[in-house]
C-alpha cells in the first residue's frame, strides 16, 4: 500500500515451472477506483528456473498492487521472487518494488490416536501353569529287531560278449628333433647367512641303557675251521 499513487511499468518473476503452464495476473485499484481489479495477465511457460519479464499497460497505477499465480490441476511451480518497476506520481524516480512471496505451508493434518488411560483400579489376571507331576512314564521309541533270516540282494552284472572290437588309442611318437629346455639357476651370492641347527644339550639325569652280553662259558665249545691243504 502506498500513500500516493504509483505507476507500474514492468514486472519480473523468478520461478521454475516443472509441470503444466501457469497464469500470472497483476491487480491494482486505479483506474476506476472500484477496488482491486485485474489489469494484466500472461502465461508462464514450462521451463527450468528462469526470470520471466513483461511490460505492463501504460495506465497501470494505484495505491495497491498485488500479483497472483494460478496453477492448472496437476501443475507444479517453484516461485523465488516477484518485483515490479514502479515510480511515485507525479515526479518520483523509477525503482524496483519487491512483492512479498508467501511461503507454501506444509500440508499435513495431525491425526490423534486414541489411547485409553490406565484405570486407577485393575484386576490382575492369573495365568494357569500346570505343575510337574511327581510320577511320569518314560516314552519308549519302538525299534525293530534284526530278523534272524535275511535274503541277500543280487546285483545283475552283464556277461562279457564273445566277440568284441578293440579300441586303438592314438599315441603321438617322439619326434627325432627336439630342443632342450634350459632351467635358470641363480648363482650363489657372495654374502650368505649361516644357518644354525639347534642341538639339545644332554640332560644331567639320564637313563643308561645296558646292552645284553652273554657270559663266556667255563668250557668253550670248539668249532672246527676248514683249512685248505
Amino acid at each position: 500500500m502506498f500513500e500516493r499513487s504509483h505507476l507500474f511499468g514492468k514486472v519480473e518473476i523468478d520461478l521454475a515451472v516443472t509441470a503444466l503452464p501457469a497464469a500470472f495476473a497483476l491487480s491494482t485499484d486505479i483506474p476506476g477506483g472500484a477496488g482491486m481489479q485485474q489489469r494484466f495477465s500472461f502465461t508462464l511457460p514450462v521451463n527450468s528456473r528462469t526470470v520471466c519479464r513483461s511490460r505492463l499497460p501504460y495506465n497501470c497505477q494505484g495505491h495497491y498492487c498485488s500479483a497472483n499465480i494460478t496453477l492448472q490441476p496437476g501443475g507444479r511451480l517453484e516461485l523465488y521472487g516477484v518485483r515490479v518497476w514502479t515510480r511515485e506520481l507525479p515526479n518520483g524516480a523509477w525503482d524496483w518494488l519487491t512483492l512479498p512471496v508467501l511461503e507454501t505451508p506444509v500440508e499435513y493434518a495431525e491425526m490423534r490416536v486414541p489411547v485409553e488411560s490406565t484405570p486407577e483400579s485393575y484386576t490382575p489376571v492369573t495365568v494357569p501353569v500346570e505343575a510337574t507331576p511327581e510320577t511320569y512314564s518314560e516314552e519308549k521309541m519302538p525299534v525293530e529287531a534284526t530278523p534272524e533270516t535275511y535274503s541277500p540282494a543280487k546285483v545283475p552284472v552283464e556277461a562279457t560278449p564273445e566277440s568284441y572290437t578293440p579300441v586303438t588309442v592314438p599315441v603321438e611318437a617322439t619326434p627325432e628333433t627336439y630342443s632342450p629346455a634350459k632351467v635358470p639357476v641363480e648363482p650363489t651370492g657372495e654374502t650368505y647367512s649361516e644357518l644354525k641347527v639347534p642341538v639339545e644339550s644332554t640332560p644331567e639325569t639320564y637313563l643308561a641303557m645296558a646292552m645284553p652280553v652273554k657270559p663266556t662259558p667255563p668250557v668253550p665249545e670248539w668249532v672246527p675251521v676248514p683249512v685248505d691243504e
